[in-house]
């Protein structure tokens, strides 16, 4: 008898945790490459300035992105669907270049680190077996469900000044 299959939310928490790891690998290279040229950053402060506006880290952001909706996703209290799954591995895929397409600056850059660096190596190989285990998708599906991760913030109210 086979064994049931895992909870999506099971899988997925997985994931945001990998990722999460690849992430501050990533910002770790990138940090101290800045601070070689530029000198110590200072604070924590001037590392979030630098991630959220300085050119020099906009290839990270569509990490930070995709994991900040995972994470929103994982926030919402209902089980997560399949359709939800399926979303999760396009946009893996497509961020890390599992699919045709346009490589970007992200999978440029993340593609060198891969060449050099062994833990981000041996975390990726992790995130690759996880992201097997979530469902899969027919490719015509792809745009369409590249759409679906909007779906995972809760909606934002805009302020206004009185």
């Amino acid at each position: 008898m086979a064994a049931p299959p895992r909870e999506l939310r099971v899988t997925v928490g997985e994931i945001a945790g990998t990722l999460r790891g690849i992430h501050k690998c990533l910002i770790d290279l990138a940090s101290g490459a800045y601070e070689r040229e530029n000198g110590p950053l200072g604070s924590p402060f001037v590392l979030f300035r630098l991630l959220t506006t300085d050119p020099r880290f906009a290839w990270i952001r569509p990490l930070t992105e995709l994991t900040a909706a995972i994470d929103e996703l994982l926030d919402r209290p209902a089980a997560i669907a399949r359709r939800d799954g399926e979303a999760v591995r396009a946009e893996l895929e497509d961020l890390l270049g599992a699919t045709e397409g346009d490589r970007g600056q992200f999978l440029e850059t993340y593609l060198e680190i891969l060449q050099a660096d062994p833990d981000v190596v041996i975390e990726h190989g992790r995130l690759m077996t996880q992201v097997r285990e979530l469902p899969s998708l027919e490719p015509t599906e792809r745009a369409e469900l590249l759409r679906v991760r909007h779906g995972w913030s809760p909606p934002r109210t805009r302020r206004t000044a009185n």
